[in-house]
């Protein structure tokens, strides 16, 4: 009986122990009933709160970009234009003084080739032995060495030619020796072009400066090509000027003559070799030889640049200026970064609104289960 009892004893415990937990389970049933209904009522907070950031976020971050493209694509625009309107203004500019510089040479030298005077002696110096000794010829040397004194500085000489004597008489009173042939000069082309002429400007080798000469046709009252009147012009007041321009930070301008000569480069040792010499993009030598004005980008000894081309006036020179293709587009690349870097942070800041504000809209839903 002993045995038996401490069986029943034993199993006893066993079952009031397991009677307990049921009991405990069946006291608190609307405990567990809650704690699974707020585990569910989070799961929807972060669902609804997902939700809104999803929604909200993708339609707002879409019209972030497309405003942000927008804004790009106006503001490159806008730089592009202001860029190649600097480049078109600062080639204008140096074709105008250029040119402006040039006109009264220009004026004097066509004044002097329809002087009566002059005309009149050309007439009749092929049939003079001696030009010095001729009836015209002292007012007519007078008269060169009178336009030469207007401006010592840029007028070097002031001269005319005779074509049937094929001589010729400089301001200083020199006068070309027999058998010097006046068809050969590169200015005579101005009697069969029938207009003033700008020749290539080369250096003098009695002063070492850069000259051109400004040549006009003189007629007799026929019509007929007699001669030539001319002056040999200074240019060193230009290439000076030309030397102060600076075209944004490392930009610079340079003069061609007609034939594509390079009047004026930053760089000495390039003055006076022809374009086709040198290592330039075929579109930048076309459009010189055939005097095309406007803006180009053009490639020089492989460095990609930007610049516009300009004529001084009726010269047959122009005017190019010339930057390199990175600091053209630097100021546009400066402002696409800047764009880039307030989209990211206004992103950013609109993410942190958008979860707050999320926050708050369902932080009622956990206030109502309370």
């Amino acid at each position: 009986m002993a045995l038996k009892k401490n069986k029943k004893d034993s199993k006893g415990k066993f079952d009031m122990k397991d009677v307990m937990e049921k009991m405990s389970k069946m006291k608190n049933p609307q405990k567990e009933t809650m704690s699974k209904q707020e585990l569910s009522l989070s799961k929807n907070k972060k669902g609804i709160s997902h939700q809104i950031q999803n929604r909200i976020g993708k339609s707002v971050i879409l019209i972030l970009v497309i405003v942000a493209l927008l804004a790009i694509f106006m503001v490159n625009n806008i730089v592009t234009d202001a860029n190649d309107t600097e480049l078109r203004l600062e080639s204008q500019v140096v074709s105008h003084q250029t040119a402006e510089f040039l006109a009264p040479f220009q004026t004097m030298t066509e004044q002097l080739a329809v002087n009566t005077e002059l005309q009149l002696l050309m007439q009749t110096l092929s049939m003079a032995k001696n030009t010095a000794k001729h009836s015209g010829y002292p007012d007519a040397l007078a008269n060169i060495q009178h336009i030469q004194s207007l401006d010592t500085e840029n007028i070097k000489a002031v001269w005319f030619a005779d074509a049937d004597a094929s001589v010729a008489v400089m301001s200083d009173g020199y006068i070309t020796e027999e058998g010097w042939d006046v068809t050969t000069r590169p200015w005579f082309s101005c009697i069969e072009k029938g207009e003033t002429v700008f020749t290539v400007p080369y250096i003098d080798s009695v002063t070492g400066e850069m000259v051109l000469t400004i040549a006009s046709p003189v007629y007799d009252m026929m019509g007929k090509g007699i001669g030539v009147a001319g002056m040999d012009i200074s240019l060193e007041s230009v290439m000076t000027s030309l030397s102060e321009y600076v075209i944004g930070d490392n930009g610079y301008v340079m003069l061609l003559a007609d034939e594509g000569t390079f009047i004026y480069h930053p760089e000495e040792d390039v003055v006076g070799t022809n374009i086709n010499e040198m290592n330039v993009s075929k579109n930048l030598s076309t459009a010189i030889a055939n005097k095309t004005e406007g803006l180009m980008k053009y490639k020089t000894d492989g460095q990609s640049k930007v610049g516009y081309l300009a004529n001084v006036g009726e010269t047959g020179y122009m005017v190019v200026t010339c930057i390199t293709n990175w600091e053209y587009n630097f100021s546009i690349l400066s402002l696409i970064i800047m764009f880039i870097v307030i989209f990211t942070v206004g992103l950013l800041a609109i993410i942190i609104t958008m979860r707050k504000a999320a926050a708050q809209i369902v932080k009622p839903l956990g206030e109502l289960n309370e």
